[in-house]
This record gives C-alpha cells, structure tokens and sequence, in this order.
C-alpha cells in the first residue's frame, strides 16, 4: 500500500504535486476525497440562488419570467445541476469508505457489478456527469444556431465520456484485464518515460484524464464569464463564477488523488496489492 495512503507517520512522499498542502493528513486520498466531498455539496446549493429567485418572482410576485427561458426551462438547468451535485456528493463519500483504518466493508459487495465501493462511487460519478447534458439542451433549445452553446454541449459530452471511461478503468482494476490500457499506450507510443512514470496503471490513467478534463471545463466556465461580463449579461455572473470556483475546487481534488496514487499501488481493496 502506498506510503500516500496512510494516516500515520511522516509527511506523504509525493511523486507529482510535492508543493500540495497535506492539512495534518498523511492520506493524500483521503485529502482529495474531503475535497471532493465539499465541492460536491457547494454544488448542489449553487442552485438554490435562482431556484429562488425563479419561485420569488413567479409565485410570490406573481411575475412572468421575461427572457428566452421560461420556468419551467430554468427548473430543468437548476434542478439538473443539484442532482448532479447529489450524486457526486454521495459519490464521494463512498469513495472514502475503503481510504479509513481499517477499510470498511463494500456497501454492495454482494452485487457483482459493484463488488467495490471504488466501483459504486465510480458509478455516481458517472451517473453526475449525465444531466449536464440536459442542462445544455435546454440552452440549446433557445437558439440551435449558437456557437457557444454547442461548445457547452460538446464540453457536456465530453464530461460525460471522461467520466465513463474512468468508470471502466475502474472495473478494469478488479478484473484480469488490469493495467491494460497502460499496455495499449506502450504498444501505440513504446516504452516511454512518461508512461512508465505516470501512466502505468488504469487507474492512474484514468484520474490524469479526468484531472485535464477539469482543467479544460475550468477554463471554460472562466471564458464563459468574462464573455458575458463584455456582453454586459449580469444574470450569467454568478452561475458561471460560481461554477468555475467548484470546478476548480474539483481540480484540485483530482490532484491530490493523482499524488496519493502513484507506485506501490493505492486503491486498498485492489486485488493486485
């Protein structure tokens, strides 16, 4: 088990991100976990702002909502982002089950499919990604013809297949196919540095893609602001500050499980500790 993943001794041994804060912990896991736990849950209240504002205005003031989204178009964005933000935030606490002293048994170890509680959060994480989707399509609806609005949707997409494809690294993980991406970029690129130094589990794999991932969707939400702050359309500032602020807390989450999970192998129910 990785000196990273444990809650005892000296400071953990990093081989990427040594300058990263370990805030009493020797557990860089269970680090990003918290983090990813408390970015998940901001998540889910972000919404609460013009959820409230949208039920204020139409049945309290009995206003109607001027703009190209009616309420029921803002009750499927803002509803989408809290259920994303739940299942995350479940996700994450599932995550850090196993990361505990003694690791804790599976929730659904007797289901196949989810034998591991790695699994089962990888599955939430999945199952988070899905209604960005939804959330886009209802800006998309308003105006198909819209160059940013597809670029939000193909960010949407492209969230959905990063976090599909670090769901199966995962399973890859507990079957006998494991590191066998690694084995397909050895066989594309050679035996490079940089594979046999971060690249060579899945699993490691699959938390860099995920982490530029972050980086890229950060970027854009950051883009997107200052957009609408030259377009002078007040309405988009928070949501999109907001939404850059968390995905950049979740960034920083990915870091440190990308630093907790480097040589010996960390995931503790791993069959091939």
């Amino acid at each position: 088990m990785s000196r990273n993943n444990d809650n005892t001794g000296s400071e953990p041994t990093r081989v990427v991100f040594k300058n990263l804060w370990t805030f009493g912990f020797k557990n860089d896991l269970l680090i990003g976990g918290w983090i990813f736990f408390w970015a998940s849950l901001a998540s889910i209240f972000i919404p609460i702002w013009p959820l409230y504002q949208a039920y204020h205005s139409v049945f309290v003031l009995h206003n109607t909502i001027e703009g190209p989204h009616t309420f029921d178009d803002i009750c499927i964005e803002y509803y989408s982002l809290a259920v994303m933000g739940l299942f995350f935030t479940t996700g994450s606490l599932i995550f850090m089950r196993p990361l505990h002293k003694p690791p804790k048994k599976p929730l659904l170890g007797w289901i196949s499919w989810l034998r591991t509680d790695e699994i089962f959060s990888a599955w939430h994480f999945f199952l988070a990604s899905v209604p960005s989707v939804f959330y886009v399509s209802v800006f998309l609806a308003d105006d198909i013809k819209s160059l940013k609005y597809w670029l939000m949707m193909i960010a949407a997409v492209f969230f959905v297949i990063i976090s599909g494809v670090f769901l199966i690294l995962t399973y890859y993980e507990y079957s006998s196919h494991h590191n066998q991406w690694t084995v397909y970029l050895r066989k594309i690129f050679g035996k490079r540095d940089w594979i046999e130094q971060h690249l060579y589990t899945d699993w490691l794999i699959g938390l860099w893609i995920c982490y530029y991932g972050c980086i890229l969707i950060t970027i854009g939400s950051f883009s997107l602001l200052l957009f609408y702050i030259y377009k002078g359309k007040s309405s988009e500032y928070y949501l999109m500050a907001a939404g850059g602020i968390d995905m950049l807390l979740f960034t920083l989450g990915f870091a440190y499980l990308i630093a907790g999970s480097y040589d010996p192998y960390v995931l503790p129910s791993s069959p091939h500790l």
